[in-house]
């Protein structure tokens, strides 16, 4: 099944805003600094938008020593801070679920930032992973494959067609549309039938024989009912309820399922293996 690229999407640091690229690397950990940092609290666990949904609106790029933030409102940029990583940073332990991670904290006055930003009243700190220093966290999914500080795979692939037939469910039932930020994708296609991508077992390139091996479907948690402009949860929800009624997790019926966790085939990890947005690729 033929399908074109028509977005991509990384996320400097886990939680906040993501960045659209037109072509990237592939790579076994990922998209090249895809949640290569991260907020923690004092004892080194990792913050979300669970807990701080304005992290939505705080918007990274990576740099070669630190990373530069804005926290917009809707498309005005409210503040900003430039300051790199410690000079003489020592490494702190770090917790994503059961795995742990060494990384490198940003200097007082980022910290300071990002917490003021995001709202919280606990003081938080951001950090830089620290390569090598994270094994694979579910080989029985995911093989020998790791990822930075992601929560699971080190790709999402997800199918615009799906946002629609979700939306027309939502408009069934007066609710305001989402969009494909809600999801927070690596990489999105479409040409296929809503939800159908779950029944492929790989996307590949037709000209270079790179492959993505699709997984298992992606539950979804409450993070999909954040405003990902607004940085404010949704009333209702929205559009938790109505995606499990949808497509469920398999015997999980009040378990939302949207889009599928995938890793880069290890054939493809040894060459340089690159995707862009407008390209064709096979679902198989």
């Amino acid at each position: 099944m033929e399908v074109i690229i028509t977005a991509l999407y990384a996320y400097p640091i886990k939680s906040c805003g993501g960045v659209e690229v037109k072509s990237t690397e592939l790579l076994n950990t990922g998209m090249p600094g895809d949640r290569a940092w991260m907020v923690i609290d004092a004892k080194g666990v990792f913050i979300s938008q669970r807990k701080y949904p304005r992290m939505a609106c705080v918007y990274p790029s990576s740099t070669a020593d630190g990373v530069f933030l804005e926290l917009r409102k809707g498309s005005q940029v409210v503040s900003r801070t430039t300051k790199p990583l410690q000079a003489k940073a020592q490494p702190v332990t770090t917790k994503v679920w059961a795995d742990t991670a060494e990384a490198l904290p940003a200097d007082d006055e980022t910290n300071q930032w990002i917490t003021e930003a995001i709202g919280a009243a606990e003081p938080l700190r951001l950090v830089r992973f620290q390569e090598g220093t994270r094994s694979p966290g579910q080989p029985d999914r995911f093989g020998t494959h790791s990822t930075m500080f992601a929560d699971a795979a080190p790709y999402l692939v997800t199918n615009s067609d799906s946002v629609a037939a979700l939306n027309a469910k939502l408009a069934e039932q007066g609710c305001s549309p989402v969009n494909m930020r809600h999801f927070r994708p690596n990489i999105v296609v479409t040409g296929v039938d809503a939800f159908a991508e779950h029944h492929y077992s790989s996307l590949r390139h037709p000209v270079t024989g790179a492959r993505l091996a699709l997984v298992d479907r992606c539950q979804r948690c409450s993070i999909i009912t954040v405003d990902p402009v607004r940085g404010e949860r949704l009333a209702n929800a929205v559009p938790f309820k109505t995606l499990a009624e949808l497509n469920s997790m398999p015997g999980k019926p009040k378990a939302p399922a949207f889009g599928v966790n995938a890793i880069l085939e290890e054939h493809s990890v040894a060459a340089v293996t690159r995707i862009s947005v407008g390209e064709t690729w096979l679902l198989e």
